[in-house]
């Protein structure tokens, strides 16, 4: 099998017909039908897409055929995207009470100082 007929397997594993799997990929009508046709390799930005698109397909079995299409989803495979947004707010929260905290025992010392 060579890899514009794995292209084609992933479109049909989504699902999708391959003018809505072009589309999905940003790619011009019949791109990929043409290649196939023309039994023409497959572009890179062609694989970038599919990857960026569907992380899950695994790039070597996609460039080679070997092992399975789909990467398990463990730590090894695929890269976890973590929103640390709500850790940085909380970590801000605490600081901002140290301060005060802080600015609260250096008021008081300069009290007793007085």
């Amino acid at each position: 099998m060579t890899t514009i007929e794995r292209v084609f397997e992933v479109a049909e594993h989504y699902n999708h017909a391959i003018s809505a799997f072009e589309k999905k990929l940003g790619l011009s009508n019949m791109t990929l039908v043409a290649a196939k046709k023309n039994k023409a390799s497959v572009k890179d930005t062609v694989l970038n897409k599919v990857f960026e698109v569907f992380p899950e397909v695994d790039p070597v079995w996609l460039l080679t055929g070997e092992g399975k299409m789909l990467r398990r989803n463990n730590k090894q495979d695929v890269p976890v995207i973590v929103d640390y947004t709500k850790e940085f707010d909380r970590i801000e929260k605490a600081l901002a009470r140290l301060v005060l905290d802080v600015g609260e025992i250096l008021e008081n010392q300069k009290k007793k100082k007085d």
